[in-house]
């Protein structure tokens, strides 16, 4: 299985300079993934610059899986261009109806938390996200993603794992990767308090590294398992080497844009 980080940031990265995301980690666009070429995980705004800059196709884009649709993981207008000569399949929270564009070569597909969904070679199981989105009809995802030889957790946004998702999650056995959501450091309060309002939104480092000792512990996850650490802001990891110190600490790999990785 193969992966192209389009872009790995977190919402508070200047739009102005995102486009120059790459190897040194101090611009990042919106966070998305490219999965064997074909399967596209979260249509943001900054989808078809980063495919140009990194040399992707999007002609070759059959499926698409979103997460949520914040407009820094969602974008109606990435879904046309992609689906300008060629039909595509997306994937998602049955309550994004109103937010599918009206497209002929865009075809969705709600899928309900908890069930299977075989397109291609792959196999995707939505389990339940803690991040929030200001629409009841929305539920936010993140996914198992299988093929014949892999299994994959993509889990961006969204913090911890809710028992109603980490359960079902367990049948999938061992995992060859977790790309997790990465967004603070470890400012203790930080991450859960801003002004007056509590979030619970993203995980910190020390979240992520109780959460692998968990995984650890239920054998989802060994020392064959590539961590990941996706979605940074810029706030806590203004460069790679800054995210690699963090994030390194905890056995897990930081993403940069253009980062390619196959397991």
């Amino acid at each position: 299985m193969k992966f192209l980080f389009l872009g790995t940031g977190a919402a508070d990265w200047p739009r102005d300079t995102a486009y120059l995301g790459d190897a040194a980690g101090t611009d990042r666009r919106c966070t998305s993934v490219l999965v064997n070429e074909d399967l596209l995980i979260d249509p943001n705004p900054d989808v078809p610059q980063a495919m140009q800059t990194f040399g992707a196709d999007m002609r070759k884009i059959k499926y698409v899986i979103i997460s949520h649709s914040h407009g820094d993981h969602y974008s109606a207008e990435t879904l046309t261009r992609i689906a300008v000569d060629h039909v595509i399949h997306v994937y998602g929270s049955a309550g994004y109806p109103n937010k599918i564009p009206d497209h002929p070569n865009v075809v969705f597909h709600p899928i309900p938390l908890l069930k299977e969904e075989s397109f291609g070679e792959y196999t995707i199981f939505p389990v339940y996200s803690t991040h929030y989105v200001d629409d009841t009809l929305e539920t936010c995802y993140h996914y198992v993603i299988k093929t014949a030889e892999k299994t994959v957790f993509y889990g961006c946004d969204g913090a911890w794992l809710a028992p109603e998702a980490f359960q079902p999650m367990e049948k999938y056995g061992h995992y060859d990767c977790m790309i997790m959501d990465a967004t603070f450091g470890d400012d203790p309060m930080k991450y859960r308090i801003q002004g007056s309002h509590i979030y619970f939104y993203h995980n910190s480092v020390s979240m992520l590294a109780t959460m692998k000792h968990a995984f650890t512990v239920k054998k989802m996850v060994d020392d064959t398992t590539v961590m990941v650490a996706d979605h940074l802001a810029k706030t806590y990891f203004p460069d790679i080497e800054s995210a690699r110190e963090q994030f390194g600490a905890i056995g897990f790999v930081p993403t940069y844009d253009g980062m390619r990785l196959e397991i």
